[in-house]
Parts: structure tokens; sequence; C-alpha cells
């Protein structure tokens, strides 16, 4: 959500700028899920492979942010509806971040003898 105030001033017929000025908030949510399914075989001598174990994250950011902004604006008119017109705009802004993730990962192991889970 933003708002500007600024007024036009006519330099001359064919030139005006525009400076303004407001603020600028903005809130941003984000939800990530992933899903891997089999992700790792357990190969098995003369029985082939093993389907592997399912393993997921989840992931959540939250943003929010306010500011000042300020903008300058001008316009040089050729006639006939030609023009050149030139912004330059920026904002100054302070906000929060948050962050949570959670995930379950399955690892299988072949150290030593022979494969274990671990969880």
């Amino acid at each position: 959500m933003d708002f500007d105030w600024g007024r036009r001033y006519f330099i001359s017929d064919s030139w005006s700028i525009r400076p303004s000025f407001g603020g600028k908030t903005f809130w941003i949510h984000q939800k990530i899920r992933y899903d891997f399914e089999n992700t790792q075989t357990l190969p098995i001598p003369n029985l082939g492979p093993i389907a592997g174990f399912n393993e997921f994250t989840h992931a959540k950011n939250d943003y929010w942010g306010i500011g000042p902004y300020f903008a300058f604006e001008g316009k040089w008119s050729f006639g006939w509806g030609v023009g050149l017109l030139g912004k330059l705009s920026g904002a100054i802004v302070w906000g929060n971040f948050e962050q949570s993730t959670s995930s379950e990962e399955n690892e299988l192991s072949f150290d030593g003898g022979g494969p274990q889970l671990l969880l």
C-alpha cells in the first residue's frame, strides 16, 4: 500500500517537473512445502532395489516493512503528443523478517556391515 503527494510545476510551455513524497508499506506471507518421494533406494543383491523413504520440508516466511517514499518526475513536451518523460523514485524501508522451517530427512548409511536407517 502506497500513498504519494506531489504537485506539478510548469517551468515553461514544454517543461514540467513533479517532486513528490509519501509513504510505502507492504506485507509478504510465503509458505513453501517440498515433498520428496523415494529419495534414496537400497540396493539388495539378488533382490534388486528397495524403494526409498519419503522426505519433506515445510517453510514459512513473513516480512513487513514501512518507510518514507520520495520521487521526482520531469517531462519535456515536443508537441503533437510527443515528448520525453523521466522518473526517479526510491524508498527507505524498515521492516521485520520472520522465518520458520521444519523438515524430516532420512538417510541410509552403509558404514561397516549392512545398511542402517538414520532418522
